[in-house]
């Protein structure tokens, strides 16, 4: 499968707050991704 969407050391927050660091995050043509993890901790902000 052909990779579609790929980041290397990915950071990401809001002002001082960090909510993302160094992501590696490879998503190929026809697979599926799941991120399950608690309130608060950047998953909208990863999508």
């Amino acid at each position: 499968m052909s990779v579609i969407l790929e980041t290397k050391q990915l950071n990401a927050g809001y002002g001082p707050i960090h909510v993302i660091y160094d992501l590696d995050f490879k998503a190929k043509r026809g697979e599926v991704t799941v991120v399950v993890r608690p309130n608060g901790v950047g998953k909208t902000t990863l999508m």
